[in-house]
This record gives C-alpha cells, structure tokens and sequence, in this order.
C-alpha cells in the first residue's frame, strides 16, 4: 500500500448544525461553517467560503463553485456531477462514495485531500495543482488532466483509462496498481512517474521505442 496519508478534516462533530439545504440560498461571497449540510443545494456560491462542513448525499452540481473555498469539509455520497469550480481551493477534505463526473475544475488548488471510490469520469482538471493528496478505487477515465502540477499525486486501484496527462508534471506521481490504457501523455510528462514494468511497456511508444516480447 502507498504511504502518501492526507491530513484528515478538523471537524467538530458535535458543534456541526443541521442544515437543509433545499430550504435555504448558497449566496457568493458569504462564510458558511460548523453545519451537516443534506438535501438539494441552488444559489450563488463563487467566492464563498465553507469551513467545517460535513456534505452528506447532497446534490451540489447546480451551484457555481468558481474561486470558492473549502476547508475540513467531508462529503460523503454526495452528487457534485456537472458541478463548475473553476479556481477553487480545497483543503483538508475528504471525498467518499460522490459522483463528480464532468467536475469543471480547472486552475484549481487540492492539498490534503482524499477521494474513495468516488466517479470523476471525464474531470476537467487542466492547470490544477495537487499536495499530498490520494485517489483510492476511484474512476478518473477520460479525465484531463493537461498541464497540471500532480506531482507526488497517489492513485490506488484507479481507473485511469482515456484520461489526458499531456504537459502535466508527474515526478513522483504513483500510478502502480491502475488501469490506464490509452492515455494521452507527451513524453516529457513521463519523467519521474512511479509505475509498473507492464505500464512501462504501455509508455514506451510515447518515447519512441519499439518494444518486443520475443
């Protein structure tokens, strides 16, 4: 097993107040903290701030997330498909069991940040940049990933089939373990990415090699 570990969220459990968020507006620019969040989100939230939230099967993807933050958030089976947060800052955050295929995340910031068998099926991550963060058992396939800042990124059990890592940085990125064939990756992309003897021969026609079994 990978050792890379993300600080988990600082959440007071018995200090969180309930919230529905079916009865309330998400407004841009406010701070929102210290709440278990459930129900079906709608309004504004660019530029807001969330700290110490714990999302649990809420339906986020109709909220604009653009240049928001989330600190010690834990988001538990929660439906941020479609969900555009272009720019957002994620920190301390934990993702288990969330359907976030086609996130619009580009330019965005993750440090400390878990993600367990969630769907991010065609993820737009170009230009984002990663710290001590971890996917376990997740589907990334078709995600895009180009000129993104992943390194020492861990991937366990992933799906990583189709996805676009062309230009990202990936020294130290782990991607033992994953299923990736057919992904679009430029030859300078490869330095210093962790993987196994048979990804290896999957890579070498990137690189120009002709490689033969016999």
């Amino acid at each position: 097993m990978k050792q890379v570990q993300p600080k988990a969220p600082q959440l007071s459990s018995d200090a969180l107040e309930p919230c529905d968020l079916s009865e309330i507006e998400l407004r841009a620019e406010a701070d929102w903290s210290h709440l278990r969040a459930t129900g079906l989100a709608s309004g504004e939230a660019r530029d807001a701030i969330f700290d110490e939230i714990e999302w649990q099967s809420a339906r986020l993807g109709a909220v604009n997330w653009e240049r928001a933050s989330w600190r010690d958030c834990h988001f538990n089976s929660c439906d941020l498909a479609g969900a555009q947060a272009a720019r957002i800052a994620v920190t301390r955050s934990e993702f288990s069991d969330c359907r976030i295929k086609g996130l619009g995340a580009s330019e965005s910031d993750w440090s400390d940040v878990s993600f367990r068998d969630c769907n991010l099926a065609g993820a737009h991550l170009r230009f984002s940049r990663w710290k001590l963060c971890r996917f376990t058992d997740c589907d990334l396939s078709g995600s895009d990933w180009s000129n993104a800042d992943a390194r020492g990124l861990v991937f366990h059990g992933c799906d990583l089939r189709g996805a676009n890592f062309n230009f990202a940085q990936l020294n130290g990125t782990d991607w033992r373990g994953c299923q990736t064939e057919k992904l679009q990756i430029n030859a300078k992309a490869l330095k210093g990415l962790i993987c196994e003897p048979l990804q290896a021969a999957q890579f070498a026609r990137v690189l120009g090699l002709d490689v033969r079994w016999e």
